[in-house]
């Protein structure tokens, strides 16, 4: 529950701010932009952190919860390109 409210309020003023300065006429094609943005980067992230944990487990120094820890670095490291 912590995570839907906190998805709550992050989604939506970020969806304002996106569609604030277009005008009336196109903000259904920039909200549909802004979605379709926010959708691609949650399919991409978790298609990239499956196989990175996959691999990173199959490697035969890694424990387990060093590779998935190692794995949490795809996120933050697309987070970082989107603040660029």
């Amino acid at each position: 529950t912590v995570i839907g409210v906190a998805g709550a309020f992050t989604w939506e003023p970020l969806a304002v701010i996106a569609s604030r300065p277009l005008p009336a006429e196109l903000a259904g094609a920039g909200s549909a932009v802004f979605n379709t943005a926010r959708q691609l980067g949650a399919v991409l992230s978790s298609a990239g952190i499956a196989p990175l944990m996959t691999w990173l487990v199959s490697s035969e120094e890694a424990t387990v919860t060093m590779a998935m820890s190692q794995s949490m670095l795809l996120p933050a490291l697309a987070a970082a390109l989107g603040l660029i």
